[in-house]
C-alpha cells in the first residue's frame, strides 16, 4: 500500500501531473498491479477501496460527562 500512497502524493505535488494524459503515463510506469493501475486511470473509487481494503465508514463520537449534582 505504500507504493500507491507515494504515487498519489507525487501526483498531488507535481503540477505537470494534473492533466489526464500525464496522469495516465505516470500511473502506467508505476510499479503497481494492473488492477490498481486500471482503477486509478478510470478513477474507479469503489474498486480502489476494495483493492486497498479501505475502511470507508469512520465514526467519531464526543460525549460530555454528566454533572455531579
Amino acid at each position: 500500500m505504500t507504493k500507491i500512497i507515494q504515487l498519489l502524493e507525487q501526483m498531488g505535488q507535481d503540477a505537470a501531473l494534473q492533466h489526464p494524459q500525464a496522469q495516465t503515463a505516470f500511473i502506467e510506469q508505476a510499479a503497481l498491479s494492473d488492477e490498481l493501475q486500471t482503477s486509478l486511470i478510470s478513477q474507479d473509487i469503489i474498486s480502489l477501496e476494495q483493492q486497498l481494503d479501505v475502511r470507508t465508514d469512520i465514526v467519531c463520537s464526543i460525549s460530555r460527562p454528566e454533572d455531579d449534582e
